[in-house]
């Protein structure tokens, strides 16, 4: 299940892959994310089941790991959708948010 249904740019029904390989970050660091997601532990709720979660970078921990956004409605699917360094950015801003949340519509 790699293949990618787009909306409006965005990869959907999979990981972006790019990121997380670049990144090292494993299916299980993704899996205990979206576990994490599940119970409400995330980093900022933009709405629109849209949220920002931080994924620790190895031997270093979630503060200056990576950040990635999600797509995520209870009880529904999650959506890795979007991932970066913490030393290279430090959250989306609001023109990314919008376009986000739009895209989360679909």
């Amino acid at each position: 299940m790699r293949q990618a249904t787009k909306i409006k740019g965005l990869p959907k029904h999979r990981v972006n892959q790019r990121f997380p390989t670049k990144a090292a970050i494993t299916d299980d660091d993704l899996r205990n994310a979206a576990k994490e997601i599940e119970t409400g532990l995330v980093e900022a709720n933009y709405g629109g089941d849209v949220y920002k979660k931080r994924i620790a970078r190895k031997g270093e921990g979630k503060r200056g790991g990576y950040r990635s956004i999600v797509f995520f409605k209870h009880g529904d699917k999650l959506f890795f959708v979007y991932g970066f360094a913490k030393s290279k950015r430090d959250s989306i801003d609001e023109k990314e948010e919008r376009q986000f949340k739009e895209a989360a519509k679909e």
